[in-house]
């Protein structure tokens, strides 16, 4: 035998006794795996409290715990969810600290997908309850959950085609609870986003979740420490980690958070307190210094559930070692998150007064090809920014070589009531009552009743159809009656106030439906009337009526309606009235506003507004001259700083200005502007003059709340040293 040979076999045999110890190796382990007793995580409810769980899996993690099962309710249903699919616990902290959970908790429709009709009414009601049989009635919760379901489903994509929570990385169950008979449901298969919300329904802030034949609210209002489900899961060794509210005394139930939390908590303490005895180890943070809405404190409450993890880590490390429950020390692979799928076909489940077409127009897919999640997202996003539905969700369904979409929709209730209010330190408190019927003169259309009382009392009735072509293209036609007030001034001092009536029909044909540009045409019949409240001797009035056709183009992509950051406003319009037509007088009006926002970072944004405009004639009304002054645009005014209410009017105007807004934390704002413009009568050349300008800055600050807007400036110019404005609430 030659060297060469001997080598040979010499590593033969080293490579042979190599496979027989691993095969020793190997087989041992199995052996281990198959003989420790299975451990089962179970995740308590709690809201915001729950996002202490993030804290407890990393030090779980640390340990080389094996979880087998993870059985969770409410919050612990979203944690353990993302846990179970394979995030790693510093996965999950950074979703939990890096969403805007107050924006998750609105259901109001991002404003780049609403119709530009939408846009002009977006958020004008604080309350809005849904007509039921024709009776009026309470909403059965606050928040339909879209946006949060919308996140769920973008969390879960790895997940999609799997029905089967058995089947997820770690077998996963939530629990919810069956608003008719209040019996627990265990929810183990279907859509894993709609099981997480429906585990999280909170009573009386989120709508129950339909899912088959039963209404589900949150898993928390029977059990919510779900250890039994772990245990039926088929888990031998339960690990709790409990966020439950303790009942409080009365000296500490003193805001509405706490009531609710005690309220909901009755009927689940009891069952908290058998179901902690199942547990072999259990982790009970000390969080009593925070409520279930605490969602501006993430950070603290990870790191309670961490350092409550860490006191009980001795006690976990003797579990582990005595039951055999240690694993591999190994790195946790992130979910796969396959970026594209290819999309069979798509299905649309749940319409009954909302054609199809509109969906898969709205949706925008053509037909089979590959979609990804960013898309489908988007897609979802505007369908449900068409206002017709109250939640829209999607599944993926393994067909062939690729998936079905299933579409599932809840539309909303055909009509509703909504009510608005605001406070203007000009027009002083106005309320709003609105009717807005929907599919009530065929698919897709939208009867609109408004009722504004205060000083500027109106109504409008309005019909807007959809025409089913394409491009948005849709008709509006829209009755009412307003009256106000039209303030004229000599040498900066009010010398007449008049009271102005006007009751007046339109139509207008074009593209309503448009997302960002309505561009149409228009007829109008207008009858006015205007009557001095105060003015010299001999003022008059007068009483007359118009046959108006105009063509407009209204553009709007700001990001917001109110403290907007980014998008532009473009509106152009002209109007013409002519005897021939049938009305009282001949004259054309044109004009043309832009106005800008443009972020400087996140923080920071400038903006700039450009306006002018001319209406020439024999015959002007009253109403249809500029009238400029004040912040509050209405009836055509020209909002200034510096200037009081409509200060400035003629015929021919023109300005411009500048202006910051910084937005010093969540929702609070402070802005600077500076403006300069020219209002008078005569020929429009004359204009291109410094004769006449006014300039005016101010200072303002403004805060968001959940009814509207909140805004005071300060103000002064060249005409006024010193003017405040104060407003609540949205412009109606």
């Amino acid at each position: 035998m030659n060297k060469k040979t001997r080598s040979f076999h010499l590593v033969r045999i080293c490579l042979s006794a190599m496979a027989v110890l691993m095969a020793a190796t190997v087989g041992a382990a199995g052996d281990e795996a198959e003989c420790r007793p299975k451990v089962g995580l179970v995740l308590s409810g709690g809201g915001a409290k729950g996002f202490a769980h993030i804290g407890a899996l990393k030090v779980i993690e640390e340990t080389g715990l094996q979880v087998d099962y993870i059985a969770g309710t409410s919050m612990g249903a979203i944690i353990g969810s993302l846990y179970a699919i394979g995030y790693s616990p510093a996965q999950i902290e950074q979703i939990a600290l890096g969403q805007n959970w107050a924006e998750l908790f609105d259901d109001a429709a991002s404003r780049r997908y609403l119709s530009k009709g939408e846009k002009s009414r977006h958020g004008i009601y604080a309350l809005i309850f849904p007509i039921r049989k024709g009776r009026v009635t309470m909403p059965s919760g606050l928040i339909s959950g879209q946006k949060l379901q919308a996140l769920l489903a973008r969390l879960t994509w790895p997940a999609n085609r799997i029905d089967d929570f058995n089947k997820l990385p770690t077998p996963f169950c939530c629990l919810a609870t069956d608003l008719e008979t209040g019996q627990p449901v265990i929810l183990d298969r279907g859509s894993l986003p709609e099981a997480v919300r429906a585990s999280m329904s909170l009573p009386t802030i989120f709508v129950p979740m339909r899912i088959g034949e039963q209404l589900l609210i949150d898993g928390g209002i029977v059990d919510n420490l779900p250890a039994s489900q772990a245990k039926a899961m088929g888990a031998e060794v339960l690990l709790g980690v409990d966020v439950s509210v303790l009942l409080r005394s009365q000296d500490k139930l003193g805001s509405l958070i706490e009531v609710l939390d005690q309220t909901i908590s009755f009927q689940g303490f009891a069952s908290v307190e058998k179901q902690r005895l199942l547990c072999q180890a259990l982790i009970i943070p000390e969080l009593s210094q925070y409520t279930s809405a605490s969602f501006s404190r993430i950070g603290e409450i990870i790191n309670k559930g961490e350092e409550a993890a860490r006191k009980s880590r001795s006690e976990l490390e003797r579990m582990i070692d005595s039951l055999g429950l240690r694993r591999r020390q190994e790195t946790r692979m992130t979910p796969a998150r396959t970026e594209s799928l290819y999309v069979v076909n798509i299905e649309v489940e749940g319409l009954s007064n909302v054609s199809k077409k509109l969906v898969l127009d709205e949706m925008n897919l053509n037909g089979a090809g590959w979609l990804s999640a960013d898309e489908l997202d988007r897609a979802i996003e505007r369908v449900y920014s068409t206002q017709f539905f109250e939640r829209v969700t999607y599944r993926m369904v393994p067909d062939g070589a690729g998936v079905g979409l299933k579409v599932k929709v809840i539309e909303k209730e055909h009509h509703l009531l909504g009510l608005g209010f605001r406070y203007d330190s000009n027009t002083n408190a106005e309320i709003l009552a609105g009717f807005n019927l929907r599919n009530l003169l065929g698919h897709s259309s939208l009867l609109v009743a408004d009722l504004r009382l205060g000083n500027s009392p109106e109504f409008k009735l309005s019909e807007s159809i959809h025409a089913g072509i394409g491009g948005g293209i849709g008709a509006r036609l829209s009755l009412g009656f307003v009256q106000f007030p039209v303030y004229l001034y000599q040498h900066e001092q009010r010398w007449a106030s008049l009271n102005c009536r006007m009751a007046r029909g339109e139509i207008f044909l074009g593209s309503i439906y448009s997302k960002m540009l309505e561009l149409g045409g228009s007829i109008k019949m207008e009858y006015f009337r205007s009557s001095p409240d105060i003015a010299p001797v001999g003022f008059v009035g007068t009483k007359e009526h118009h046959l108006i056709i105009g063509l407009s183009l209204d553009m709007d992509t700001y990001d917001r309606s109110e403290f907007p950051t980014r998008g532009q406003k473009l509106t152009l319009s002209n109007t013409l009235a002519n005897r021939q037509f049938g009305g009282r007088a001949d004259f054309y009006k044109k004009s043309g506003l832009w106005q800008g926002r443009f972020p400087v970072n996140k923080k920071l944004s400038l903006s700039q507004e450009t306006f002018w405009g001319n209406v020439s004639g024999r015959e002007i009304p009253t109403h249809y001259r500029f009238y400029l002054g004040g912040l509050d645009q209405r009836q055509g005014v020209i909002s200034l700083a510096g200037l009081k209410p409509m200060e400035l009017n003629g015929s021919n105007v023109m300005g411009l200005g500048i202006g910051a807004q910084y937005e010093i934390s969540s929702g609070r704002f402070v802005t600077i502007s500076w403006n300069i413009a020219k209002a008078g009568d005569g020929y429009w050349k004359d204009q291109f003059t410094k004769q006449g300008l006014v300039s005016g800055v101010s200072f303002g600050a403004g805060i968001l709340t959940p009814v509207g807007p909140v805004r005071l400036e300060l103000m002064g110019g060249s005409r006024h040293s010193f003017l405040t404005h104060l407003r609540l609430g949205h412009n109606f």
